[in-house]
């Protein structure tokens, strides 16, 4: 197995490949890497959406770190569910405006936990998403009860 170093992290002919089928900077990888070693979060992102679309496993815990940033905005009992989605609008027109900025993706982020904290607050108790295929690409046949 062979190594190269990237950011004063070696990584294996494994890693290399991932960062290939990703199409993320080996470079980049490695200085995220390092800061996971260290204790601190690792997000990574995807280069590769264009046709296949959103892959769906760096935007779920993303959104899930948003709401925890902006829990007590979210939680709190003054604000309405309709308040909450009003300032998720507002996000979304914040990143409409200036989606190619560094920070876009954080200011997205916090529409969308706002938007969750607002479905928290009306969706009924008893609502349920069965997905039987939810692993099948192009396969799933998700149904409401």
């Amino acid at each position: 197995m062979t190594q190269r170093i990237f950011a004063g992290v070696a990584l294996t002919d494994d890693q290399l490949a991932i960062c290939r089928s990703m199409g993320t900077d080996p470079a980049v990888f490695a200085a995220r890497l390092k800061d996971r070693l260290a204790g601190k979060l690792l997000i990574l992102s995807s280069q590769t959406q264009g046709e296949n679309g959103p892959s769906g496993i760096i935007g779920p815990p993303i959104v899930a770190e948003a709401f925890q940033e902006h829990r007590d905005e979210i939680e709190d009992t003054s604000i309405d569910s309709r308040r909450l989605v009003m300032e998720a609008r507002k996000s979304i027109d914040e990143f409409l405006a200036k989606s190619g900025g560094p920070d876009g993706w954080k200011v997205l982020a916090r529409a969308a936990a706002l938007l969750v904290g607002a479905l928290d607050r009306v969706a009924p108790a008893y609502a349920d998403r069965v997905n039987p295929r939810a692993n099948t690409p192009g396969r799933s046949d998700s149904q409401w009860l």
